[in-house]
Formats: C-alpha cells, sequence, structure tokens
C-alpha cells in the first residue's frame, strides 16, 4: 500500500472517530444534563421542600406499580361531613390529609374541645381544626395493646352550701375509659396519666365504625400521596425511574462518559504533539 493510500485510510479512520465520538457525546451530553439537573435539586431539596410536595399523576402511579388498599377504617367526628378515616399508613379528615405514616386508628372522641385519637400503642391529642398537640404513648404497666377509647358519662351532684337553700343541682362528669385487653382504664387528660378502674362497660360509649365516607375518595387520596417530588428527583438522578434497566443503563452511560473523556484527552494530546 502506497504511502498516499495509507495517509488516506488514517484520514478516514479519524473521521470516522470524531463522527462516532461527536454522536455518543450527545447521548451522553442529555444523561449529564439530567445529572446536573436533578443533582441541583436534591442539593437543595430541604429549601425546596421536596419531601412535603407530591406528584398527582395516575400514570406514574400505575407505573411505579403502587395500589391502593381496599380496607378502610373510619370513625365520625362532631363535623359530620369530616369523618376521621385510615387507609393503609394514610390518616385523613373528610377529604384532607392529615398523616402520611400513622398507626392503626382504634377509635376517636371529643372531649373538653379536643380530639383524643386511639392507636394500639398511643393517643394523639388534636385541637379541633384537627392539629396535633402532642401524642402520648400507652403506660408501660399496660400488659396489652389499646383496643378501644370511649367516654362515661358520669353523674354528679352538687349539694347547697346554705342549708336553707335548694338541696342539690345534677350534672354530668365525662371521663376518657382507655380499654386494653380485659382491663378498663380513666385516661386523665390534664396529667396525661392511666389509672386501673372497674367500670360497667354498659355505661361506656364506644364510637363505632362508619362506612359512610366513600372508598373511591379515600383510595384518590391515597394515592396522589404516594410519590413525593423527593423521590422522583432521586429515581431520576439514579435512572431507578426505569426499575433495573435503568440503574444498568446509568452505569453504562457512566462507563461511556470515562471512556469518551479519556479518548477525548488522547486525541487532543495526540494533536498538541503534531
Amino acid at each position: 500500500m502506497s504511502a498516499y493510500h495509507k495517509k488516506q485510510k488514517e484520514k478516514r479512520r479519524k473521521n470516522l472517530f470524531r463522527k462516532w465520538h461527536r454522536r455518543v457525546g450527545f447521548s451522553a451530553a442529555l444523561f449529564l444534563i439530567n445529572l446536573a439537573v436533578t443533582g441541583i435539586l436534591l442539593n437543595h431539596s430541604e429549601a425546596l421542600e421536596l419531601h412535603k410536595h407530591f406528584v398527582k399523576s395516575d400514570w406514574l402511579v400505575n407505573w411505579y406499580g403502587i395500589d391502593a388498599p381496599n380496607k378502610m377504617t373510619c370513625f365520625n367526628t362532631s363535623d359530620n361531613d369530616k369523618p376521621l378515616c385510615q387507609l393503609g399508613e394514610k390518616r385523613t379528615v373528610g377529604n384532607q390529609l392529615l398523616e402520611l405514616e400513622a398507626p392503626d386508628l382504634i377509635g376517636v372522641v371529643e372531649y373538653q374541645g379536643f380530639y383524643y385519637v386511639a392507636s394500639p400503642e398511643q393517643i394523639s391529642l388534636y385541637t379541633r381544626q384537627w392539629e396535633l398537640v402532642e401524642s402520648v404513648v400507652k403506660d408501660p404497666r399496660l400488659a396489652s395493646s389499646i383496643s378501644s377509647i370511649g367516654i362515661q358519662s358520669q353523674a354528679i351532684t352538687f349539694l347547697a352550701e346554705q342549708p336553707n337553700e335548694s338541696i342539690a343541682e345534677s350534672n354530668l362528669m365525662n371521663k376518657i375509659i382507655v380499654t386494653a385487653g380485659r382491663q378498663h382504664y380513666l385516661f386523665d387528660s390534664e396529667d396525661l396519666s392511666w389509672t386501673a378502674s372497674d367500670i360497667d362497660t354498659a355505661s361506656i360509649q364506644t364510637p363505632q365504625p362508619t362506612t359512610d365516607f366513600s372508598l373511591e375518595k379515600l383510595q384518590a387520596i391515597y394515592l396522589d400521596h404516594q410519590i413525593n417530588y423527593l423521590k422522583l428527583v432521586q429515581d431520576l438522578h439514579s435512572g431507578r425511574i426505569f426499575n433495573g434497566i435503568g440503574k444498568w443503563a446509568t452505569d453504562i452511560v457512566a462507563i461511556i462518559i470515562i471512556l469518551l473523556a479519556i479518548s477525548g484527552f488522547l486525541a487532543w494530546q495526540k494533536r498538541t504533539k503534531i
């Protein structure tokens, strides 16, 4: 082969290399832009509160393969159109999401302007606007988990201070009663204490679950609060949004970028020596 033909062959080889180098580099650039944008978002995720905002998209929920549970638990409150409900780990009041990760709902009672919500291992205190005041873990002396919460109304009599005044005045005093196993406990809302009590079960008004609320509405609320923007950005950044294939594709593109960087440096070095 003559020197001319060798030179032409080398030129064609270099042109082919540059062409594929540009094509692969352009494809990798799209991946790098995704890494850069999602990386910036992750770096400022707390300031942007990405974990507090959710993506409401049916197709994305289906893509992740998320299904809503079919069993719900609801209890009526003083606002009849806003029952307290739980589906899975989500807890709602009417159409409003109350908690993202809540323990099983046992019951709710209203006492002195507050809502007391019972779970197997705790009682949570809410205002009338459903703002959480505090959660009280059950007394360790309670051998069993909480099975119910209710109100006992007890008649009390106030005697007159002077003998010649009216003899008595009757009123009702309510008490919060918690049942754990076979034992009833008086729950003091002021010092948050638990006192074992021998109370007639028939005198306790225990809230009963309701089925008036729509399961479809509750499932819609559940699905709308499954994927927050933080999870979406993290999955886009790592490639996990495309399941196992996405992770491998991310690794392959990362290797290609490394090879492009090395080949680009070698090509530049050869040109500087000419």
